[in-house]
């Protein structure tokens, strides 16, 4: 019993790792990834739209990055609606760069994938999001600029 245990997991763990060497490949594949100076770059060089995910709570608590549009990502399985208001603040350009930011990036990438199955050519998401991670600073701990949002 032990080791069809053993080889049980063994088996979920191979097929994790293998999954995950497939995703990490996938994101490096397509660049998808920008460090936060590189999407204040593009958004100060009017190269790309930024857009700011979160909630209103999470503006008002840290600001919002400068330049950055706000619209809400209210749950996953809503990514239709999503992406409605995501292509109205671009003016239906779908094929125009767009960067999304949130806490600390797990948003953004459900978004990213969401937003390119439904036809936006390039989505690009902040690497540690605004507050950061082990491993990714993110918008605020690299001192990039940050515009209050009292009224969010």
């Amino acid at each position: 019993m032990f080791l069809s245990i053993a080889r049980k997991i063994s088996g979920v763990l191979a097929a994790t790792i293998v999954l995950l060497s497939l995703t990490v490949g996938v994101q490096a594949e397509n660049n998808s990834y920008l460090p936060p100076a590189k999407a204040y770059e593009m958004v100060q060089a009017e190269k790309a739209t930024l857009i700011d995910i979160r909630h209103p709570e999470e503006w008002r608590q840290t600001g919002i990055a400068k330049g950055a549009l706000r619209v809400e990502m209210v749950a996953p399985q809503m990514a239709t609606e999503f992406a409605q208001q995501v292509r109205k603040a671009v003016g239906g350009m779908t094929d125009a760069p767009i960067i999304l930011i949130c806490r600390t990036g797990h948003r953004t990438s459900l978004m990213q994938a969401a937003l390119t199955q439904l036809g936006f050519k390039h989505v690009y998401q902040v690497y540690g999001g605004m507050m950061g991670r082990i491993g990714a600073p993110g918008w605020v701990a690299t001192g990039l600029p940050v515009e209050p949002c009292p009224k969010c």
